[in-house]
């Protein structure tokens, strides 16, 4: 979705920019936000490599601890045995895959 917000943004406002900046000074404005949205990026997005799912959950969350809250009588439904096995056997080619690209 922002994929398309971004486009739709750049395609609107290139031929004005066009008009009033010229070629050089349109492309150097959105060279100039492209610049801004790494920045940003490098400073507010965490590094994940490395990480356990546990940890980088405990990174968001401010008092530390990886509590998650549940609607009520939600926290106690257990998973069908079909279903834990599709999970497992999913997490399993997951993880093999990952030691694969590793």
């Amino acid at each position: 979705m922002a994929n398309w917000g971004s486009n739709f943004l750049v395609a609107a406002t290139f031929l004005t920019l066009v008009e009033h900046l010229g070629m050089r000074g349109c492309f150097l404005v959105f060279a100039g936000l492209c610049l801004a949205a790494f920045v940003f990026s490098l400073r507010m997005v965490p590094e994940t490599r490395g990480r356990t799912l546990e940890q980088i959950e405990n990174s968001w969350n401010p008092l530390g601890n990886s509590q998650v809250s549940f609607p009520p009588g939600a926290s106690n439904v257990e998973p069908q045995a079909g279903e834990r096995r599709n999970q497992l056997s999913l997490s399993g080619k997951i993880e093999s895959r990952l030691q694969q690209q590793a």
